[in-house]
């Protein structure tokens, strides 16, 4: 894929289909017409980052707000399932 080509995909990616505005249905129908396979009850809340397509989700399964899909390789998420983001702890520095 050429430079420009990876540009663009990622501005549609991780900027226009992560736009909070956006409703979920027409953010799934974009992941899917990007290439990515995606089960029916499927939820990809606002701020989810792709970092390719090669992705399955199964059916069912939640995404939550702001959730991190690296894409070093293919990625397989399963069905009924609820990922959510990095969790961040906040530790007594005293």
């Amino acid at each position: 894929m050429s430079e420009f080509a990876t540009i663009r995909r990622d501005l549609l990616l991780n900027g226009v289909l992560a736009w909070p505005a956006l409703s979920n249905r027409p953010r799934v129908a974009g992941l899917r017409a990007l290439g990515m396979r995606i089960g029916t009850g499927v939820y990809v809340a606002p701020g989810c980052w792709f970092g390719g397509t090669d992705v399955v989700i199964g059916s069912g399964t939640y995404l939550q707000y702001r959730c991190f899909v690296d894409n070093a390789g293919p990625v397989r998420i399963g069905r009924g399932l609820y990922v959510g983001p990095p969790r961040r702890r906040i530790r007594d520095l005293g």
